[in-house]
């Protein structure tokens, strides 16, 4: 077994979620949360279809999208954390039109309810969405930087180093913003206790993928200059039960884009 077995099993454990709906006689809220969580399903089997380059992996994206946009029509609460999401799955398919229009949704929820979780997106996409649009952002970076302190959280150390240097269109201060992330990515990613150990955000650090992509959008290149985003991984077993013939310690080494999720065998 080596580590492209291994996301082959990761991605057929995900598409076995993907397509799950609550009972309708379930409270709605439920029901959109499940709709929602299904949508994360997707996009993981997404990022693992891209990873093992299979054809069209956007296509499964798009259901995440879809998901989303049904779970805010079903139960209008959860608009905010469904925003979201869609920026997420917006970024990913590069839809500069559609990612301005849900920004404009995101800062509506942001200044509409008094939001004081701390969950893993929202306080960076609520600064995406108020940079993309050339909005006020300061508010909110107290709550961000909060989260950035946070041990292991994909907010990762450099994001508010990162977002000054894109709201100075500082090409060099972001590359180096973007190294340090990706430094600190790749220790999470092969740390076991690690929030992203076993999932998707091992393969791509989603934090520098959003502030490029935002930056590609708003006119800066700094992908020359950053020089961490090509490492190798040493992927664990995501379900050591399944294989007891290996230790439960297993890893497998797997070169790696960080920036992309792109991968390949070492040689």
């Amino acid at each position: 077994m080596n580590a492209v077995d291994e996301l082959e099993f990761r991605l057929y454990a995900q598409l076995l979620h993907a397509d799950g709906e609550a009972p309708p006689t379930t409270p709605i809220a439920h029901q959109a949360n499940v709709l929602r969580m299904n949508g994360g399903f997707n996009f993981a089997a997404y990022a693992y279809q891209r990873a093992l380059n299979k054809p069209n992996p956007e296509a499964i994206l798009l259901k995440s999208v879809e998901l989303n946009q049904r779970a805010i029509a079903l139960y209008p609460p959860c608009g905010f954390e469904a925003s979201t999401n869609l920026y997420f799955y917006y970024a990913f398919l590069d839809d500069k039109a559609q990612l301005a229009q849900i920004s404009h949704q995101i800062i509506a929820y942001a200044q509409q309810e008094k939001i004081t979780k701390d969950t893993e997106w929202e306080p960076l996409l609520v600064v995406l969405a108020h940079l993309r649009l050339g909005e006020d952002y300061q508010a909110f970076m107290p709550w961000l930087s909060k989260c950035e302190q946070r041990k292991y959280d994909m907010v990762l150390p450099g994001t508010s180093a990162a977002i000054n240097a894109l709201q100075a269109r500082d090409s060099v201060g972001l590359a180096t913003a973007i190294d340090a992330m990706l430094v600190e990515h790749h220790k999470q990613a092969n740390n076991r206790h690690s929030r992203i150990y076993l999932g998707p955000g091992t393969l791509i650090s989603y934090a520098p993928y959003l502030l490029l992509q935002l930056a590609k959008d708003l006119g800066i290149d700094c992908l020359p200059l950053i020089t961490q985003r090509n490492q190798t991984l040493k992927l664990g077993l995501s379900s050591p039960a399944d294989f007891p013939e290996l230790p439960k310690n297993s890893k497998f080494p797997l070169n790696v884009d960080y920036l992309t999720g792109t991968i390949n065998l070492p040689k």
